[in-house]
């Protein structure tokens, strides 16, 4: 028996990303017997459906990311010889949350330039 190991390197990262689009989170090891990986968001186990997909259990990809997609991830790779797990932290960012924000700023500054100057005049 030999414990799970990492292949390809260390596992996890910090991904930003946009809403719509897609993203696969890798989580690829060896060991013997081979390695069992469980997937989970928080405290929950990932199941798959029609945008989430699990490709040798080693690959999370999503189709189509939502907002509801954002979190830390983990994968769980364990055989009876020992265990491994990886984080990784999903950030799905609305474009059109982020003009709103854009223009409300720039609305803020606005105001508060004309009450400055309606002081001078």
């Amino acid at each position: 028996m030999v414990a799970p190991t990492w292949t390809g390197g260390l596992p996890g990262r910090d991904y930003d990303k946009n809403k719509n689009e897609n993203l696969t989170l890798s989580c690829p090891a060896d060991g013997i017997p081979p390695p069992k990986v469980v997937w989970k968001k928080g405290d929950r186990t990932m199941v798959e459906n029609n945008r989430l997909r699990m490709r040798n259990n080693h690959h999370l990809s999503f189709q189509i990311l939502l907002p509801m997609d954002d979190g830390k991830y983990t994968c769980e790779v364990s055989n009876r010889a020992g265990s491994l797990a990886a984080s990784f932290k999903v950030v799905v960012r609305d474009p059109e949350d982020q003009k709103t924000t854009i223009v409300l700023v720039v609305l803020g500054v606005l105001i508060a330039a004309l009450v400055v100057l309606s002081r001078f005049f």
